[in-house]
């Protein structure tokens, strides 16, 4: 079947599903007449029997064409039909009984059961009251010679029934539409939202590109311009310039990074590279920045952390750098402290956590739980003085957890924050063949516990 026409395809298949359990309902009820026919004489048992055949025949033909059909128009009236003829041969199960009135039963039965299963309105379902009316009063008719035998009270209570079941199939109808209408708007509201998230998620992406590149210019130029014999007032202002664009860049990757996160294609590039060597780099490079808060910045890193694992350096190094940054940002005094320790060492894998402690300012615990979501900051009357954009922490948690790991916060307030990350890492070719070397010559275990790098 073609999917050119979704709303089309869908409003039929689920015409098919209606009528598919209309018919199984029909065929239940059949069958329980069927069973009751056994208390017939065998005379006319055997024609009920015969009856029941034809009609449990018809329900397996509605069941095969309800598969096949193709056409809506074509299901609708292949259902009319087929309620129409198990309504005339219920007609005939009366007369075959000798008393058509009780085929009333059958008839109100029938009825109700169309209106609240089978996938119409008033009008089919109009239809199929006016065959089982006709076919009723035919059966009265024909076995008692007159019409008369039907009393004017049975007469009104099956003609209300009926007309209640044609309001029944219209207020069905109406609900259906309406379903129908608001599953489309539901579904044209969505897609207008994805639209405009892809839309916003390539806008970011191309501007953050195009105000990364000057803003590298302007770095790089003010660097130069540094290098020079200058003055200390311009010396200063030069200074003040790199800063803010350093700052603002990190601002404009930390948006091309959230729109790379919402459109799913942050990566990781997975090299062999060394541990301690990024945790040196990242403390070198936020040294001046300790030194002139007159702040400790310390790394402590266990012994038995392999030489060499198999990771993306590049991203390991960003969310350390923006860890270590929110750290020294939010510490006024004491220390900040990279902590690397090994919990879960095995054969040819290792499970590494790295925590920064800080004696900074702290996060209270309502806060605590929400400080990785985007957006989102300490209270501003606290961190205005602070900036930022509130989704540094959360480019972290994604990255942790593209890296396989996950990331948790412990704070206090006036005490100190400490953010840790566990991950998983492949242990990397060096360090494989140093293990090979030592199995065969093994050394002295050295301490647990070394500084690695301080400043203060």
């Amino acid at each position: 079947m073609s999917h050119d026409n979704g709303p089309w395809d869908e409003s039929l298949e689920s015409m098919r599903v209606r009528l598919r359990l209309g018919a199984w309902v029909i065929l239940l009820c059949i069958a329980l007449f069927a069973v009751s026919d056994f208390r017939e004489p065998p005379s006319v048992r055997a024609q009920l029997q015969f009856l029941r055949i034809v009609q449990f025949s018809a329900i397996a033909l509605a069941l095969y064409l309800n598969s096949r059909t193709t056409s809506r128009h074509v299901l609708l009236a292949m259902g009319v039909a087929f309620i129409s003829m198990v309504c005339v041969t219920s007609a005939l199960a009366g007369c075959f009984r000798g008393d058509p009135r009780t085929q009333v039963v059958t008839d109100l039965a029938l009825t109700l059961a169309t209106s609240a299963t089978l996938p119409w309105g008033a009008l089919p379902q109009m239809i199929c009251v006016l065959v089982a009316g006709a076919s009723m009063l035919l059966g009265v008719w024909w076995t008692y010679g007159t019409l008369a035998a039907m009393t004017a009270h049975t007469v009104v209570g099956v003609t209300a029934a009926f007309i209640a079941s044609i309001y029944i199939a219209y207020q069905f109808q109406q609900y259906r539409q309406a379903r129908d209408v608001a599953e489309a708007e539901l579904a044209e509201a969505r897609d207008q939202a994805l639209t405009s998230a892809r839309a916003k998620t390539i806008f970011l992406a191309n501007m953050s590109h195009e105000i990364r590149t000057p803003m590298n210019v302007i770095i790089g130029m003010t660097d130069m311009a540094l290098d020079a014999d200058l003055p200390a007032e311009p010396r200063e202002y030069l200074r003040r310039v790199r800063a803010s664009a350093t700052s603002l860049l990190g601002i404009i990757n930390d948006v091309l990074d959230y729109s790379k996160m919402e459109d799913g294609k942050l990566t990781l590039h997975v090299i062999d590279m060394s541990l301690r060597a990024t945790i040196d780099d990242v403390v070198a490079l936020f040294t001046p920045s300790a030194e002139a808060k007159h702040l400790v910045l310390a790394s402590i890193v266990a012994d038995e952390l392999p030489a060499s694992v198999v990771g993306d350096p590049g991203r390991l190094r960003q969310v350390l750098t923006n860890l270590v940054g929110n750290a020294l940002k939010f510490t006024e005094t004491g220390s900040v402290t990279i902590e690397v320790s090994v919990v879960d060492p095995v054969a040819r894998r290792v499970t590494v956590r790295i925590a920064v402690r800080d004696t900074g300012i702290g996060i209270p615990l309502d806060q605590q739980v929400s400080m990785f979501e985007r957006f989102t900051q300490v209270d501003t009357a606290t961190t205005s003085p602070y900036g930022g954009t509130g989704l540094g922490l959360t480019i972290c948690r994604e990255l942790v957890t593209l890296m396989g790991g996950q990331m948790a916060i412990e704070s206090t307030p006036d005490v100190g924050t400490t953010i840790w990350f566990d991950v998983a890492f492949e242990l990397g070719a060096s360090e494989l063949e140093a293990r090979v070397e030592r199995s065969y010559a093994p050394g002295k275990r050295p301490s647990s516990r070394r500084i690695v790098a301080e400043s203060k």
